[in-house]
């Protein structure tokens, strides 16, 4: 959003695709209208309306804009509620497919941490109260949704159970949202692989120019001279960890094994679909 040519929208994460069109922001008391959604845009639209160049004798709006609500990739839960899906024990169509057919030039940029570390992160950030977190309560609770989930991909498939937002709901780490290679399968369904790209938080972290560079490159934009450059990267690579959360340490080494081999068997198959085995995670 620091690249002069984009124009950010007033709310960065809508979450519409994903789960606010289904009332999510409501307690689900109501639908939220895709015109709603457009409404969003008004502003951006207006300053890419204004800014024309010049390109090749015919008027060009250089300016674009984006969504960065990031429950897209995987928030499907409410897929049963759509009539191409009745009846079904996994749905056929989610967000994937509806984002294909309102907005089939769109450019999906995803950006993928280590599951494992995403999962205790992810606990500790959500997770308010002391007394709700700790390494041996992450632990308990990696114990039981790695249970239920498996047991749930034996019975019935990985996609009815990753969907199933009754089991997501019983735990309290979201487990699900760490298996990339499930969601990611759904938008290379159905987005040419040009149209996606997929970046490491890690390589981020380390390398926040050469990446920022890459996505630029991916959506079209002209490169930042090196002034331009350094003041978009002023800002810090990473989220700072609130400083009760950094006292309670890392995870305990067994949660770390079990989430490692719980996730190996997906982050193989992301390095496969991806053709990039830095997707693997090995530590």
């Amino acid at each position: 959003m620091a690249h002069p040519d984009v124009t950010a929208p007033p709310i960065k994460e809508s979450h519409w695709w994903g789960k606010n069109r289904y009332g999510w922001r409501l307690n689900y008391t109501r639908n939220i209208p895709f015109k709603d959604y457009v409404d969003i845009y008004d502003t951006p639209a207006t300053h890419i309306e204004r800014k024309v160049t010049d390109l090749n004798g015919k008027p060009y709006h250089p300016l674009i804009t984006g969504d960065a609500s990031v429950s897209t990739l995987w928030s499907n839960d409410r897929w049963w509620t759509h009539a191409e899906n009745c009846g079904l024990r996994a749905p056929r169509y989610v967000t994937a497919h509806h984002v294909a057919h309102v907005l089939p030039q769109a450019r999906v940029i995803v950006i993928l941490r280590d599951p494992t570390d995403r999962l205790y992160s992810d606990f500790l950030y959500f997770q308010t109260t002391k007394t709700d977190k700790g390494q041996e309560i992450f632990h308990e609770e990696v114990q039981k949704a790695i249970s239920s989930l498996t047991d749930c991909v034996d019975r019935v498939g990985v996609r009815a159970c990753v969907y199933n937002a009754t089991i997501a709901g019983a735990s309290k780490v979201r487990l699900r949202v760490g298996l990339y290679s499930v969601y990611l399968r759904e938008w290379l369904d159905v987005f040419p692989r040009e149209q996606i790209h997929v970046v490491r938080l890690e390589d981020y972290s380390k390398a926040p120019r050469d990446v920022m560079e890459g996505v630029h490159a991916f959506l079209g934009l002209r490169q930042l001279t090196g002034e331009e450059a350094a003041s978009a990267l002023r800002g810090p690579a990473a989220n700072t960890r609130r400083a009760g959360d950094r006292r309670l340490g890392g995870m305990m080494g067994g949660t770390r094994r079990l989430l490692e081999d719980f996730y190996r068997p997906y982050n193989e198959e992301l390095a496969s679909l991806l053709k990039d085995d830095s997707f693997l995670w090995h530590h």
